[in-house]
């Protein structure tokens, strides 16, 4: 029986914990497969306690508290409590998520068809607030069109799972980097590491889990400032890659590509808004991801990447 551990990152989100967890009970049970939770929470305080206790009766859950602050040092604590245990499969899930019921039976699906991939990625829906930009919400609806499985090159932890293999120590033993552990990006790196040697990650469409944008987030500023900062992440992943030459030039031919891909969005979204606007919005929206991408990468050449991350997040 294949056992499946979802594992959570916490850090001074109760309410969000709270809906993650009821949702992780509303989880359909699926035939030969076994689930078990870890919750690591991150930072000097510990809030979570209350929450946990509320379903420590109704999900088998191990509770982790790492007093030193950063999510890379949560992510790998999970990685070790996992590494304890008999799980086939350990997954990450964002605590400001929701799990669809049917989540395991899409992840068994993928683990039974594709038995060559080490790494699958679920879909992350994104709830858009009523006063999110309309070129925002065109883009999600456009995206959620996609219900067609493929490989992808890097993923982030909101919805992914990983075979046993890639961290235990007679497999890759792979850890999330400590040198993102304050300004985001490790996940991306991770599976940029993995896919360089060879795994392979899937799409996994009918493996859904669902998150709430909050206004403050759904805002144009702020949107902007949180792609930046991410391409911001890329451009230092492309030097930990590829070396400081290699990587500076990948950089380049990076911002090069982006800045065409935003000039011909933008050229169709002049077009194709006049008799379909929902797809023109898109466009103009996709044109913008990929003028964050120019000046991310751009802005790596002088800029630290931790305050960049404190300037979006918060530190």
């Amino acid at each position: 029986m294949p056992e499946i551990v979802i594992a959570i990152c916490t850090r001074e989100r109760p309410k969000m914990l709270a809906e993650l967890l009821h949702s992780c009970i509303n989880l359909t049970p699926v035939e030969g497969v076994a689930l078990r939770f870890i919750l690591v929470e991150s930072g000097p305080d510990t809030v979570s306690h209350g929450v946990i206790d509320s379903f420590s009766d109704k999900i088998d859950i191990t509770y982790a508290h790492e007093a030193r602050i950063g999510v890379v040092r949560a992510r790998n604590r999970a990685i070790e409590l996992f590494l304890r245990g008999t799980g086939d499969w350990l997954a990450f899930i964002d605590d400001d998520e929701v799990i669809d019921p049917n989540w395991a039976a899409a992840i068994k699906a993928a683990i039974v068809a594709l038995p060559d991939y080490s790494i699958f990625a679920g879909r992350a829906i994104m709830i858009e607030p009523e006063s999110a930009p309309r070129i925002y919400k065109a883009l999600r609806a456009q995206r959620a069109r996609r219900t067609t499985s493929y490989e992808r090159k890097a993923v982030t932890t909101q919805n992914v799972v990983f075979r046993r293999a890639i961290f235990a120590d007679d497999g890759r033993a792979m850890r999330f980097d400590l040198r993102f552990n304050t300004i985001g990006g490790s996940d991306y790196f991770l599976c940029y590491q993995l896919t360089d040697a060879g795994e392979k990650i899937r799409f996994v469409p009918k493996a859904i889990t669902r998150e709430t944008v909050l206004a403050e987030r759904a805002a144009l500023g702020f949107r902007l400032r949180k792609q930046i900062a991410q391409a911001h992440h890329a451009g230092l992943i492309s030097l930990l890659r590829f070396g400081r030459f290699r990587g500076h030039i990948h950089n380049v031919w990076m911002v090069l590509g982006a800045l065409a891909r935003c000039l011909i969005l933008l050229a169709k979204a002049a077009v194709i808004v006049v008799y379909d606007e929902q797809r023109g919005l898109a466009c103009f929206a996709g044109a913008l991801n990929w003028l964050c991408v120019v000046i991310g990468r751009l802005r790596f050449i002088w800029r630290n990447p931790a305050d960049i991350y404190a300037s979006v997040q918060g530190g």
